[in-house]
C-alpha cells in the first residue's frame, strides 16, 4: 500500500482511491483539478507551477502542503526507496536531474522539484510534456507526510493505522493475505460531500469460477 512500491493496475485502484493527487482523472482520459486548484506554465512549457487549495487535509487532520509533493516525488526517486514507478518521473516526463538522482549521482534534494512556500509546488522538466496533468494524476506522484513516514520507520504503510490517506477514501480493515479490503469516506476530504457511495468492500477471488 505504499503508494512508491504499487505499480501494478490492482494496486493503483486501491490507491486512487484513498490518495488524493493534484489533478484527478474521470471519464477515462479528462482530467481535472483535485488538491491543486489550478497551475501556471512557463513559456517554454518546462515549469510547471501548481498552486494547492488552502483547505486540504489528510484523513487525520494535517494539513497538506507542497513540502509533501516535494518529499514524495524526491522519496520516490532515491535510490534507497528501490521504487519500480521510477519510469514516472524519467520515460514519462523527463523531469530535471531525475536520471541522476536515480543512479545515485546526485542527492535527491536536487531533483527539480520545489516548493516556495507551503501552497505552491514548482516542477521543472528538460522538455515539455503534453500530458503533464494526467501524469500528475497518478497516485505515485500523491502528497507523503515526511514526519509521518520518519515517525513510523518500517512500519510505514504496513497497516490502516501507519498509513495517512488524502483521498476520498480512507482504508480502515487490511490484513496481509486476508482477500478482503474494505474502504470507508474520509471525512476530511476536500470533496467529501459529493462522495458516494460512504463504503467500498474489494473481495480477491482466486478462483473465478466462484
Amino acid at each position: 500500500m505504499d503508494p512508491h512500491h504499487a505499480s501494478d493496475i490492482g494496486s493503483a485502484e486501491y490507491l486512487n482511491l484513498c490518495h488524493g493527487c493534484l489533478y484527478s482523472m474521470y471519464d477515462g482520459n479528462k482530467v481535472e483539478p483535485e488538491l491543486a486548484e489550478g497551475y501556471d506554465l512557463s513559456k517554454d512549457g518546462c515549469t510547471y507551477t501548481f498552486h494547492l487549495r488552502d483547505n486540504i487535509y489528510y484523513h487525520d487532520g494535517t494539513p497538506i502542503t507542497a513540502y509533501d509533493f516535494v518529499y514524495s516525488w524526491q522519496r520516490l526517486a532515491d535510490p534507497e526507496t528501490r521504487s519500480t514507478a521510477v519510469y514516472n518521473l524519467t520515460e514519462c516526463m523527463s523531469l530535471k536531474n531525475a536520471e541522476e538522482v536515480i543512479r545515485g549521482e546526485l542527492p535527491p534534494e536536487l531533483l527539480g522539484v520545489s516548493a516556495p512556500d507551503r501552497r505552491t509546488f514548482v516542477v521543472e522538466l528538460n522538455q515539455p510534456c503534453p500530458y503533464m496533468l494526467s501524469l500528475v494524476s497518478s497516485s505515485v506522484l500523491c502528497p507523503v507526510n515526511e514526519e509521518f513516514v520518519k515517525r513510523m520507520g518500517d512500519k510505514y504503510c504496513t497497516s490502516p493505522e501507519t498509513m495517512l490517506f488524502s483521498g476520498p477514501y480512507v482504508l480502515d480493515r487490511y490484513i496481509p493475505l486476508d482477500p478482503q479490503m474494505h474502504f470507508t469516506k474520509n471525512p476530511n476530504y476536500l470533496f467529501a460531500d459529493s462522495i458516494s457511495p460512504s463504503g467500498i468492500t474489494f473481495r480477491q477471488i482466486s478462483n473465478p469460477q466462484q
